[in-house]
């Protein structure tokens, strides 16, 4: 049986990695996920103005102020229900 993350977790690994800018290949590998899921992730993200991408080659991807915020709170969630065991 498989254990699905969601897409919390994911997206909070996501702005972890482009906290110090992170190529799309870094990313993929770093969030274990694949090219499609990764596009629409980082799609989603720079939309919300949490991560943006750079216009240079190779393209990066960092994480925006508003981004490391975000992260913060979703580490803060996460460690809360840790604590009350969820």
């Amino acid at each position: 049986m498989s254990k699905r993350r969601s897409k919390d977790l994911i997206f909070g690994r996501i702005l972890e990695v482009c906290s110090e800018g992170a190529s799309k290949t870094r990313i993929v590998y770093a969030s274990n996920t694949n090219f499609g899921n990764a596009k629409s992730y980082l799609a989603a993200l720079t939309k919300k103005g949490l991560i943006e991408k750079s216009a240079g080659k190779p393209i990066l991807y960092k994480t925006t102020e508003k981004g490391l915020g975000t992260l913060q709170n979703l580490r803060a969630i996460q460690d809360l229900l840790s604590d009350i065991g969820i």
